[in-house]
Formats: structure tokens, sequence, C-alpha cells
């Protein structure tokens, strides 16, 4: 399958993503019903034509593609399903190959970011003289699977590890995606990790994600001015000397 134009501009204006990384990554156009089913979605997934993603794992394998169609479907409680992905295929972390060397080296800081375009917008100007581990969550939830943490977590060292959660900014004011955030962030302090996050900007009537923040004129760099620690240690209590009133010693034993 090729990339239409149409889905190209929609990476490159849309969400900020450079060409050559759309080449290597394969992203490309189904076109027809079919093409999807090779892909392994159901009948009524298969909404063509839809923009592809292929999905690697922390193996370095496609382990699934999600996709967006163009005319995406209604699922339960009439909620638009912008992306879909195989019905009955597990999710997994999502991994630029290239990264797979950083993920087990704790002084590279991992940037777990929601979804596969904002990751790839991110990659899109990451500096090899500052390295970067980027991981995609495929959802808010998309981090655990049964109510407990994907087996994928294995490939990854956290411990004293720097690590920023890059959700879009409704984890401000949607209780679900909070919670889910809260939830991750939980999960990466009990495993040892110096967890930060970033709460983007609001922008009226629109939801804003790493993409969008970054295509509006901001840099890497911007982005990650606005980490702030997820778990703050607590402020010293300091109290001068000359402020201490002198009492006498009881002593349990001498000295």
């Amino acid at each position: 399958m090729t990339l239409s134009p149409d889905h190209l501009t929609h990476l490159t204006q849309g969400s900020g993503i450079a060409p050559a990384l759309i080449q290597r990554i394969g992203c490309s156009t189904a076109t027809s019903a079919s093409a999807l089913a090779r892909l392994g979605f159901k009948d009524y997934q298969r909404k063509a034509p839809a923009l592809v993603f292929p999905v690697h794992d922390v193996h370095g394998t496609v382990a699934l593609h999600q996709i967006r169609p163009d005319q995406p479907r209604v699922g339960k409680g009439g909620k638009t399903v912008k992306y879909d992905t195989p019905e009955g295929k597990k999710l997994v972390l999502a991994v630029d190959p290239d990264h797979r060397p950083l993920l087990t080296q704790t002084a590279v800081p991992l940037l777990l970011i929601e979804g596969l375009k904002k990751k790839w917008a991110i990659d899109s100007r990451l500096d090899p003289d500052h390295p970067l581990c980027t991981v995609g969550i495929l959802g808010v939830y998309g981090w655990m699977r049964d109510h407990e943490p994907l087996p994928d977590w294995q490939s990854l060292a956290l411990e004293g590890r720097q690590v920023l959660i890059v959700y879009d900014n409704d984890a401000l004011t949607k209780k679900g995606v909070k919670d889910a955030r809260a939830a991750l962030a939980r999960f990466l302090h009990d495993s040892g990790a110096v967890v930060s996050h970033v709460d983007f900007p609001t922008r009226p009537g629109a939801k804003v994600g790493a993409d969008d923040f970054l295509i509006s004129g901001h840099t890497l760099a911007d982005l990650l001015a606005l980490a702030q620690p997820t778990f703050p240690e607590p402020a010293p209590l300091v109290t001068c000397l000359a402020d201490y009133e002198e009492e006498e010693t009881a002593w349990l034993w001498w000295p």
C-alpha cells in the first residue's frame, strides 16, 4: 500500500511529522475493505479509505496496525472511533526500532506519549546530541491490560530513570483521562522512576496534544520545559537557631 497525498499532508502539515520518518515507519493508505481485512480488522471496522499506522513493539516487530478512517465508525454509546485497532489484538507499547537500545539505558530520559502521531511529531524533532527514548501509548489506558501493566514494561529499565508523561491537555478536565495518567504515574513511581508530566496550555474549543503544541510554533525544548514533578519532594522544615527557645534537657541516662 502507498500513502495518498491527502494522508501525507495530514501527517506532515497536520501533525508536523518529518516525511523521512513517515517513509521509514511505513505509514500507508488502505483504499479497500479487503486491504483492512488482511491487517486483521473485522468487517464492521473496515472503513476505507483509511490512514494505516504500523505499531512496532519492544521487540522491533510490527505487532499490529492502527487506522484512522476518513469516515470513522460509531462505536458504543454513540462515540466516534477516530482511531481503530483490530478487535482481539493485544495492545503493546509503541517503540521505534531505532530506540530499542535506549529502552534499558537509564541515563537517557524516557518520554511516554499518548498517541502515535504525537510520538512521531516529537521523534521528528529529536537531537542526536541529546538523546531521548520515546514510547507511544495507544490510548490513555494503553499501557496496561486486564488491569495490570503490559508485559512490555519488562523490556524497559525504570529504576532511577527520569520519565516524562506526555498526555493531551484533557488530562486536566476529563476525569477518566486524569485517572489514567495518575495510575500510570503511580506505576512508574512504584517502579523506582523519577516521574514528571506535561500540562499543555489550553486552547479554546480544542484539545491540545504534543503535535498541536509543536506545529503551533513551539520547539521540543519548549515542550520539555513544561515538565513538572508529579510527586514533588516536600519542602524541608527549617527553623532558625535564633528563634529556638532553649529548654533544659531531660536525660534518660547520662550522657
